[in-house]
């Protein structure tokens, strides 16, 4: 882990300290007048315990599967250019839609019918036409699923507080709960907090980049080609994505 990159990408700032939650103390190296700063030290120290947790789970379970979600403006993105590519990782970066999750077999119907449109696709009739429209919002709900099977044992957050009423869904349904935490996060129900800025994408796009780099599962299953595996770490000259 490089602590230049994540103070390049501002992921030592928290939020404003009128909006800070308690529970985070533990995870603040220094109070500024008007924010906080992050211990960077206990941010590696969970990056690697998450990753070597998550790497245990694998290893149990040969089809072990993480669902990621983030439907922020900063997280959308980066879980895009990300996990498009793998077959073990899913996605949700569009609006939470309810049930997802607690009621999976409605979902499952739905990403069928989502399947079944793009099959259709070759055809060239107003019934198809008239089903892509209807199929068109749903599509960018649950397109991040669509060869889900079934709803896997672990979630991964890129910002809990933003996607609250997901996190309490799948905190019911008993899932393990990973979560990168800022500092008006509430650490109740997250087995897993990660301690850095959710609100910068560069941010995010480091702490999954090391999350990833440390799996050896994810590259020894294959999910990613080589060509994938290298545009993965594509960048322009900003250290954006191209």
């Amino acid at each position: 882990m490089s602590f230049a990159n994540f103070i390049k990408s501002y992921g030592h700032l928290g939020i404003h300290r009128r909006n800070w939650k308690p529970a985070i103390f533990s995870y603040i190296f220094k109070k500024e007048i008007t924010y906080l700063k992050f211990d960077l030290i206990q941010t590696q120290t969970a990056l690697i315990k998450v990753s070597f947790k998550i790497q245990k789970f694998a290893d149990a379970n040969k089809n072990f599967k993480i669902l990621i979600i983030g439907t922020s403006l900063e997280s959308k993105k980066v879980i895009r250019y990300y996990f498009s590519f793998s077959n073990r990782f899913f996605y949700v970066t569009h609006k939470w839609k309810g049930g997802i999750v607690s009621n999976w077999q409605e979902t499952k119907k739905r990403i069928n019918r989502l399947i079944k449109e793009i099959i259709l696709s070759k055809l060239r009739s107003k019934a198809y036409l008239k089903a892509l429209r209807r199929c068109e919002e749903l599509k960018e709900q649950i397109v991040g699923l669509k060869s889900l099977k079934y709803i896997p044992k672990m979630v991964i957050f890129t910002d809990p507080t933003y996607d609250n009423y997901a996190l309490k869904e799948c905190h019911h349904r008993g899932l393990k709960v990973v979560a990168l935490v800022d500092t008006d996060c509430d650490l109740e129900i997250i087995n897993y907090p990660i301690p850095i800025n959710t609100r910068c994408s560069g941010a995010i796009q480091e702490a999954l980049q090391i999350l990833l780099d440390i799996h050896p599962f994810y590259f020894r299953n294959r999910d990613l080609s080589h060509w994938a595996y290298w545009a993965l770490r594509a960048k322009n000259k900003n250290g954006e994505f191209i």
